[in-house]
């Protein structure tokens, strides 16, 4: 990179994982962070209390130029295109960027996306390569168009699922990735020496929404996960690694609504580690201490 250049950025996120390309972005001598884009105060947690997210925390924190729109829309579009903005940066925002936006940054806006591209397009990559038993999974640069994680590459990095990984942690490992994938390739893309390259569409998968039914794990798949099925060991292990902390998985015991917070596999066997019952605090799984709640009304 030339001295004395410096690329005025905008920066586009709403989750912790969020943070990681943030500060790495403000470690960069040759990007300054003229504004922030985040996702207004929602309501959070059992109490609903309106919390700002973490990216706002962060950003009110470090006294860093700040916006918060619930849409992008024209005045969202003023107020960044009097930062005559050169490039943006997006990492687990949560909105869909307008045309008209995109439009305004001559870089272009690049997204940090956890998957290998076009793999796993949409909101939920980590969680659906954990689902599927991916041993490898990775994470894109890319550049944002007007569909959905459909842009060119400009990078892209393997990293190893673990064993006992989450939704979680894996995703916390692949931010730490593409924060150091773009430290090393954003230098040469914006020296025009590594054009992005257009993914191969007919490849393309895609993820959905989560909501809270779908962390149900059976009974029927629980039990028999207990007692040793191999193939349901494995599934229900997935589903518990891949919901953690969102949507959290349960299972539904004569009508009582038990929380399955973690688990780990011995063997054929899925051991539970932590659980909760309706109106309880979480306890650890004590096999003698609630087998006549648990094991036997499966």
């Amino acid at each position: 990179m030339k001295k004395n250049i410096v690329f005025s950025t905008v920066f586009f996120g709403s989750e912790k994982d969020s943070l990681i390309i943030l500060k790495k972005a403000l470690s960069l001598p040759y990007l300054k962070i003229a504004t922030i884009v985040t996702q207004p105060p929602r309501p959070t947690g059992r109490g609903q209390s309106i919390t700002p997210t973490p990216v706002e925390q962060f950003a009110k924190k470090n006294k860093l130029p700040l916006i918060t729109p619930t849409k992008l829309n024209f005045k969202s579009y003023q107020i960044i295109k009097q930062q005559t903005p050169d490039l943006a940066l997006l990492a687990a925002y949560g909105n869909l960027i307008p045309q008209r936006l995109i439009n305004l940054f001559p870089q272009g806006i690049i997204n940090v996306h956890p998957s290998l591209l076009p793999q796993f397009r949409g909101p939920t990559p980590v969680v659906q390569a954990i689902l599927n038993n991916n041993r490898i999974t990775g994470v894109s640069l890319f550049l944002i168009d007007n569909k959905i994680d459909h842009g060119p590459i400009i990078a892209q990095k393997k990293l190893v699922i673990k064993d006992n990984d989450t939704q979680e942690s894996l995703a916390k490992n692949l931010f730490h990735l593409g924060a150091q994938l773009l430290a090393e390739k954003l230098p040469n893309y914006l020296e025009g020496h590594t054009p992005p390259e257009p993914q191969n569409h007919h490849q393309a998968t895609f993820t959905k929404l989560l909501s809270r039914q779908d962390g149900q794990i059976k009974a029927s798949w629980l039990k028999k996960a207990l007692k040793g099925n191999r193939n349901l060991t494995n599934k229900v292990d997935r589903m518990i690694r891949a919901f953690y902390p969102w949507p959290g998985t349960y299972t539904i015991i004569n009508g009582q609504r038990i929380k399955i917070i973690s688990a780990h596999k011995e063997k054929n066997y899925l051991k539970l580690d932590l659980i909760q019952f309706p109106g309880r605090k979480p306890i650890v799984w004590n096999k003698n201490l609630i087998k006549s709640l648990f094991l036997n009304e499966i």
